[in-house]
């Protein structure tokens, strides 16, 4: 087998199918690549629709993930492939029929320790609310960051919603660190750990796929507060990578944290996380999304964001000194 793709996935059935239908409808041959979906022990009727898909295709693999969790999830995914290259995507991106056929390419061009780092673009089909459009315009910024460094990529830019690597590779170094309990940061952990090993990272903007969003204003904070915690245990493991993560408090074993802010930085920052500021910014963003004022609605969503970072980062820095 050539390649696999994997796919975790967690009570998304009906954007799932678009994601697998796509995955089949690809112009490489059907004997030479296969479609690895792991089951993130789902509560709806996923797993339902994976077992009678799987009767009809051949090339579908479907996996229960026996241990909750995105990184345990993309690990079971590893173990099940039988592919040279391992191509991950997530539930909600729904690729060009190119898509496999271009990362066998690249991989084929840059060598058995390449990273081949797809292009993702914001979905036409996703619904124009404040929320999806605020998700939307970061993954276009992300994207417009990886277009500008396409000749010289970061680790920082592994991102499992679209990226490639040898499945020897990915094995040797032990695959995702399963530590990380939330959202965020598990992909660049297992970057960092390629580079380390001599990875090269390489862009393919052929291998193509747009991202389905459909999120609210709760599900972006929730993953925010959930990225604040995953950034700590990131930057203990990678001290190095301080530069490249937002660090609003000093993590415990890790000096390039310790910066001295001035009086002013301290004072926006101490005032932006008084308990009555973020009443007053949920108020105002409640009031802008009514009202569909789309600029003032995503700098309350930016502001707020950083309050939910900050809070979760400083408390989990906080853990991390009681367990030194």
């Amino acid at each position: 087998m050539d390649v696999s793709v994997v796919v975790p996935t967690y009570n998304r059935r009906s954007v799932l199918q678009r994601t697998v239908q796509r995955l089949l409808e690809q112009e490489f041959s059907q004997e030479r690549y296969e479609i690895v979906v792991v089951d993130d022990q789902s509560t709806d009727d996923t797993r339902e629709w994976l077992e009678e898909a799987r009767t009809q295709h051949e090339q579908l693999v479907v996996v229960r993930n026996p241990r909750k969790g995105r990184g345990q999830a993309r690990n079971a995914g590893i173990g099940a492939a039988t592919g040279q290259i391992i191509c991950f995507v997530d539930d909600d991106v729904w690729v060009a029929p190119g898509f496999v056929a271009a990362h066998w390419r690249a991989h084929q061009r840059h060598g058995p320790k390449a990273v081949i780092v797809g292009k993702l673009s914001a979905c036409p089909e996703t619904a124009r609310t404040i929320a999806n459009q605020y998700d939307d315009a970061r993954l276009v910024r992300v994207e417009q960051r990886i277009e500008a460094a396409s000749g010289n990529l970061h680790a920082v830019y592994f991102r499992t919603g679209n990226v490639s690597v040898s499945s020897d590779f990915v094995r040797e170094i032990g695959g995702f660190d399963e530590s990380f309990k939330g959202y965020s940061y598990e992909d660049s952990e297992l970057g960092y750990r390629l580079m380390a090993n001599g990875a090269v990272f390489r862009y393919a903007p052929d291998a193509a796929g747009v991202h389905y969003t459909d999120t609210t204003i709760a599900d972006l904070l929730r993953k925010k507060a959930e990225a604040g915690r995953s950034a700590v245990t990131f930057l203990r493991r990678w001290p190095e990578a301080a530069d490249r993560v937002s660090a609003p408090f000093v993590v415990p074993g890790v000096p390039t944290t310790d910066r001295r802010d001035g009086l002013a930085k301290r004072s926006v920052k101490a005032l932006a996380l008084f308990p009555l500021s973020e009443v007053l910014m949920r108020g105002l963003l409640a009031a802008a999304v009514g009202v569909r004022h789309r600029g003032a609605s995503c700098f309350l969503l930016d502001c707020l964001g950083w309050v939910e970072y900050a809070k979760a980062f400083r408390r989990a820095a906080k853990d991390s000194r009681s367990t030194d």
